[in-house]
């Protein structure tokens, strides 16, 4: 796995949040029938198991994942957000869960309409010299939102996997029932 667990978790939720648009539609029964939406919940089910992450998705999405015991790593969580911005650390406040709570959750729904943004022209392949222009701007517009991005993926890995756990691809495939498919030709072979 070229990822970390956290950061193909977050890309996988990201993913299918993109293809569902709702939570409530992320089940086993609504997405059985399409293959590329089910095997991105299968893989997200799979390294949630391989976290510790034990709650609904929508606990999962919304932050209610973080419990009391997690108030013990709230200090990583303080580490990750200091190398995106030491002056907006406060070691001298006391975090309790509710404020994790709504710290996850207000910056991973910030993260989704980034990942809108990003993937704007997604669909667009081919473009005449009287159109290109708004996609040529926002190309390169997205790269510097591509690089907050990336920063944000580390401060919500920080909540996601505090005590940073890895697997490998193999340990993953056997001991969570990662599902070993090519996701890519999934797709293909969907559309």
């Amino acid at each position: 796995m070229k990822k970390t667990i956290e950061k193909e978790l977050i890309s996988r939720m990201l993913e299918l949040n993109s293809l569902v648009g709702s939570v409530e539609n992320m089940t086993n029964e609504k997405l059985q029938d399409n293959p590329p939406r089910h095997y991105r919940l299968k893989i997200i089910h799979s390294l949630m198991k391989s976290l510790g992450l034990t709650c609904s998705l929508n606990d999962l999405f919304s932050g209610k994942f973080i419990n009391q015991s997690f108030e013990k790593n709230w200090s990583k969580i303080e580490e990750g957000i200091s190398k995106f911005d030491n002056s907006i650390v406060d070691s001298n406040n006391r975090y309790e869960t509710y404020t994790a709570i709504h710290n996850y959750n207000s910056l991973f729904k910030y993260r989704i309409n980034l990942e809108k943004l990003i993937t704007h022209n997604s669909g667009v392949y081919v473009a005449s010299n009287n159109f290109k222009y708004p996609i040529l701007i926002t190309k390169k517009l997205n790269k510097s939102i591509i690089k907050t991005s990336d920063i944000l993926d580390e401060i919500l890995g920080c909540f996601l996997n505090p005590n940073k756990i890895n697997y490998t691809k193999k340990e993953l495939i056997e001991k969570f029932n990662f599902p070993d498919v090519d996701l890519s030709k999934i797709d293909i072979d969907w559309i």
